[in-house]
């Protein structure tokens, strides 16, 4: 089987008083949606592990559904992007 995931970087970002979500690049506009392609992306690829990648003023609740939505789907390597000071 290709390996069309090698990892899911999923970015959250705090946009006009809301999160904004990006999987991979692509843009997705709530977190129905977000949840719906990681279950495809879990169908393909299970063990892809997930990245993670919150901005620092995305409110912690957010964070932690993310977090909690992957791991309902079944993702099992679920990590945080490692923050860059300065």
């Amino acid at each position: 089987m290709e390996e069309d995931f090698d990892k899911v970087v999923l970015r959250v970002r705090w946009i006009d008083g809301r999160p904004r979500w990006r999987i991979n690049q692509i843009d997705v506009d709530s977190l129905r949606d977000v949840r719906g392609r990681l279950e495809t992306i879990a169908e393909i690829k299970r063990d892809a592990p997930v990245i993670l990648h919150p901005d620092k003023e995305v409110p912690l609740g957010h964070v932690i559904d993310l977090y909690d939505l992957t791991r309902l789907i079944g993702f099992e390597k679920i990590q945080f992007a490692a923050s860059k000071s300065g």
